[in-house]
């Protein structure tokens, strides 16, 4: 079978694209995130994909502007945490948030020019022109957003070496630097459990969607285990007991 080559170019693009928005994460690892607006959700990935005793999680491919932050539930997520730290990593995430706001809308342009508009225009073999002014414009934004971070290195928390690959993506590799946003979030890392988060961040709906999935993953981890007699099981219980009640606390 053969394929044109203007083919060729526009599969590598989207598959460098996806593969770069591909991410391996364990069980228990859930992921808190934030659009345009102002208000957060979570998300509890499937568990479908098994690679290496780890879960394959293909971000969003069409909300590349989303601030996406990975979370973790552990089994003594009932205990009582350190409301200190706690207001800290709440504070960072916010911090986070703040500071990437302004490169959401130029992010969702550039992805509509690298995805959408030059692959229609080098399909329909457009003026050099007109094809060369788009790939102009797609660098002059990916430089301008890299530039931006590298600015904004220490509120970030990034680097030298993270900005050095930031700028490399813009530079040499467009379809990795549509995926700027989230990677800079992804770095972050958040110590505290995730139903502690989550309860501070999200409205008592979305707070109460989020248990409900996690509630099931934890069943599913029950169900697996093969001596309900173990520490393991014991455990899965009762943090299966208390995110109900919870979750009954939050619908009330």
């Amino acid at each position: 079978m053969n394929i044109a080559f203007e083919y060729w170019v526009i599969l590598g693009l989207v598959g460098l694209y996806l593969y770069d928005s591909a991410k391996l994460i364990r069980y228990n690892q859930v992921f808190l995130y934030t659009g345009l607006r102002s208000k957060f959700s979570i998300h509890v990935p499937s568990k479908n994909m098994n690679v290496l005793k780890k879960y394959l999680f293909l971000t969003h491919p069409f909300h590349n502007s989303h601030l996406l932050f990975i979370l973790q539930w552990n089994l003594n997520a009932q205990k009582k945490c350190d409301e200190v730290q706690l207001a800290d990593e709440i504070q960072t995430i916010k911090n986070q948030v703040d500071s990437l706001r302004k490169l959401q809308l130029s992010n969702i342009l550039v992805w509509i020019l690298t995805l959408i508009a030059f692959p229609l225009l080098f399909l329909t073999q457009q003026s050099y022109l007109l094809i060369l002014s788009t790939l102009l414009l797609i660098y002059v934004i990916n430089l301008a957003q890299a530039s931006y971070v590298i600015l904004k290195r220490k509120p970030l928390t990034l680097n030298k070496k993270q900005c050095v690959s930031f700028f490399i993506d813009a530079l040499f590799c467009p379809p990795f630097a549509l995926n700027l946003l989230k990677k800079i979030t992804l770095n972050i890392e958040i110590q505290h459990d995730a139903i502690h988060i989550a309860q501070l961040l999200l409205n008592p709906k979305a707070f109460s969607s989020g248990l409900e999935q996690i509630i099931q993953d934890i069943d599913a981890l029950k169900q697996s285990e093969p001596n309900t007699e173990t520490a393991q099981y014991i455990q899965l219980g009762k943090l299966h007991s208390y995110l109900i009640t919870l979750q009954h606390s939050h619908n009330i």
